[in-house]
């Protein structure tokens, strides 16, 4: 799997205090996990990274730093697995019915797994701040999105 790079740069935020387990709805506390999550992600842990931002996300829905990067992760995974599964659907020679069928079926597995809720994240994301990544990658999403609905 490769390594998980955001389109958008990470929104330093001020340290706070570092044991936020369980954040009040306190901006401090707040800032302190979103401070952890972005440490996590610096350490190669992306989807500890992905857990603190979905927990922040609980308490504060427009948060900008955790839809970017939970919009990018979704996005960069579904990104990932699409790559792989098309790549071993390309090594069959003559792929039989059901061969095809399963590899749309996971095409929709993967676009509802991923897609969709980087969809979600991203238009947050644009609710808030002005991004021509994310708008791009919301008309990629929603290419897949109608290419998917031809073949069903």
């Amino acid at each position: 799997m490769r390594t998980l790079t955001l389109f958008f740069p990470l929104l330093f935020l001020s340290l706070g205090t570092l044991n936020a387990q369980q954040p009040k709805e306190t901006t401090e506390d707040l800032t302190a996990l979103a401070h952890q999550a972005e440490l996590q992600f610096l350490n190669g842990r992306e989807q500890d990274a992905a857990r603190m931002y979905e927990y922040l996300l609980r308490y504060d829905r427009t948060h900008l730093q955790a839809n970017i990067y939970l919009g990018n992760y979704h996005f960069l995974q579904a990104e990932d697995e699409k790559a792989q599964l098309e790549s071993a659907f390309r090594k069959l020679r003559r792929p039989t019915r059901m061969q095809r069928a399963r590899f749309q079926n996971r095409l929709v597995d993967i676009f509802s797994n991923h897609y969709t809720k980087a969809k979600g994240y991203l238009q947050q994301v644009l609710l808030s701040f002005p991004s021509t990544q994310a708008e791009y990658a919301l008309q990629k999403i929603g290419a897949l999105e109608k290419a998917l609905k031809r073949i069903r």
